[in-house]
């Protein structure tokens, strides 16, 4: 799905099949997060949407699900910024699912 493609119905039904078996057993998707071509540049856009919803008087950012850590190079550098997702991607990643 990160391949840029749109995925048909039936392949969304199916992830969508799969995602909640993981969740139901408790598991997550390490191996799909582990991979570096699982985020698609759109996602980008997205962060950077989000980018501008955080206030100028913020100056430190925790980055829930960082992925690529798109955000880091958004903000100013006296930012404090914090990544934390399920598969480290950097030394100052905290690592949590």
């Amino acid at each position: 799905m990160a391949d840029g493609h749109k995925p048909s119905a039936d392949e969304m039904a199916i992830y969508a099949d799969y995602v909640e078996a993981q969740r139901i057993k408790g598991e997550s998707d390490f191996a799909r997060w582990s991979r570096d071509n699982v985020f698609p540049p759109q996602w980008d856009e997205r962060t950077a949407a989000m980018r501008k919803m955080i206030p100028d008087f913020v100056k430190s950012v925790v980055d829930f699900g960082c992925g690529a850590m798109a955000l880091r190079a958004m903000l100013p550098p006296e930012f404090k910024y914090i990544p934390l997702d399920i598969v480290s991607r950097s030394p100052d990643t905290v690592v949590m699912d």
